[in-house]
């Protein structure tokens, strides 16, 4: 029950992350209504409203992209999917041509309305990955790591007395190798499902950046190791001293 209550408050979490998507979104490359803002770059509010203008101009990048190559694309509770191609054949010269050409004007675009460069836009668009600790991937998978080891440790004191050091030793190896893998599997695809309904898009395509993810779930795994043993070490004590 706990379990399902946290699913349900995951799932809502995420349901909110695309309430911040840009309205008119198209698949034409056609720019959506902004405001018109001399966008100032030492100015952490005015980089973020550009960035966050990059981030939509990559969106319709990617759909009018998916357009010209003949994809059949449906959108389904804001989340825009591709169901084939209708002309049989993708055409990847056309596609790459699409691509430079719809970017590139977007991006203009952006630079003319907010009295940047295309180059200034270049220079900022990295930032995009900077994402520090990914409060609607990692707190899932937290919480995930938090109750399978507390299940693990649970198991071990109910499968193996305290004379048993060998089997509980082999098993801690075992478990601190295997529980953080498995976790941080499925938290990749959570993080996967997190980023299709945080650009509303299936076809992530180039926008995948995780290097900052990569970060947190490699402190994650190495959490998870020493919580393992940390976790058997403690009950090996308390098996020891109930059998004293």
């Amino acid at each position: 029950m706990r379990s399902t209550r946290l699913l349900v408050i995951a799932l809502s979490g995420m349901c909110m992350l695309g309430c911040g998507r840009r309205p008119g979104l198209n698949f034409d490359c056609k720019w959506v209504p902004d405001t018109a803002l001399t966008v100032d770059l030492r100015n952490k509010g005015h980089v973020k409203h550009l960035l966050d203008d990059i981030r939509a101009a990559e969106e319709l990048d990617i759909r009018y992209r998916d357009r010209m190559a003949g994809y059949r694309l449906v959108e389904t509770f804001g989340i825009v999917s591709r169901h084939g191609r209708q002309s049989g054949v993708k055409n990847s010269s056309v596609d790459r041509q699409a691509q430079q050409r719809c970017l590139t004007t977007l991006f203009r675009t952006i630079a003319s309305t907010h009295g940047v460069t295309p180059p200034d836009i270049e220079g900022v668009r990295p930032q995009l990955g900077n994402r520090s600790f990914d409060f609607p991937v990692t707190i899932p998978v937290v919480l995930l790591l938090v109750l399978t080891l507390t299940r693990f440790v649970g198991w071990i004191r109910n499968r193996f007395d305290a004379d048993e050091w060998a089997a509980q030793l082999l098993a801690s190896l075992l478990g601190s190798l295997f529980i953080p893998t498995i976790v941080l599997g499925v938290g990749w695809l959570w993080a996967m499902l997190v980023e299709v309904i945080r650009i509303g898009n299936e076809h992530v395509g180039y926008r995948e950046r995780t290097e900052s993810l990569s970060a947190n779930f490699l402190v994650i795994f190495g959490i998870a190791v020493a919580a393992t043993w940390v976790g058997s070490a403690l009950n090996a004590l308390r098996q020891r001293d109930h059998s004293a």
